[in-house]
């Protein structure tokens, strides 16, 4: 499975969106999605194949991507909309505050423990992925 921490370290050290890295987040918010992996034949004497997100190993873009292996991952690196469903969890009580000093500077605090998780990159979407990960990670 894939290291929240170290995630976010990569997302904050990012200097714009990455689709690799949207996948990657995909990945960790939706892991029982289910993923073909072989459309199957035409005449039906083999069947489409799937697997669950969880259980792919995304960790070789390049590889991944030539089987031809499609995931349809929200813009979350450049989408401050995409990036928000992250911290729309039901599981988790949220208040959000940006920086206006800091663009890309984002904490998110567990209303229900007072804890904080930050994150602070090149734009705000970046923080909020990163801070949403580290909130994940708890």
């Amino acid at each position: 499975m894939i290291n929240l921490s170290e995630l976010a370290e990569r997302i904050e050290a990012l200097h714009g969106s990455d689709r690799e890295i949207d996948c990657l987040i995909k990945q960790i918010a939706t892991p029982d999605l289910e993923i073909m992996t072989d459309g199957g034949s035409y005449d039906g004497k083999r069947n489409a194949e799937y697997v669950k997100l969880k259980d792919l190993d995304l960790s070789d873009w390049e590889d991944w991507q030539g089987m031809g292996i499609q995931i349809e991952a929200p813009a979350y690196t450049a989408s401050i909309d995409a990036a928000m469903t992250l911290v729309s969890n039901d599981n988790l009580t949220r208040e959000i505050v940006y920086g206006p000093w800091i663009p890309g500077w984002v904490t998110i605090t567990n209303a229900e423990t007072g804890k904080t998780y930050d994150g602070e990159a090149i734009t705000p979407e970046l923080a909020l992925c990163a801070a949403a990960l580290r909130a994940m990670d708890r």
